[in-house]
């Protein structure tokens, strides 16, 4: 029995470092020409911090990382 919980504790060490390096790793942001841009990682768009008041976006390229999910952006 300890054998097993060993190896669910390393796969869970090996998950965890995966999922620290592919949030760090910068995704590409795609904005779109009439739309709010969305995270490329939870798609959940960026309403808060892309402000439209007059039918043109206002990209948020100031943002380093999408504040819900943490992902690493590049614009």
């Amino acid at each position: 029995m300890k054998g097993a919980n060993r190896m669910q504790n390393e796969d869970y060490k090996r998950g965890y470092s995966q999922a620290l390096e592919d949030i760090n790793r910068p995704m590409k942001v795609k904005p779109e020409k009439w739309d709010v841009s969305e995270c490329p990682r939870c798609k959940k768009p960026y309403y808060d911090y892309e402000i439209c008041d007059d039918g043109y976006y206002q990209r948020a390229y100031g943002l380093d990382r999408y504040p819900y999910c943490g992902q690493k952006l590049e614009w």
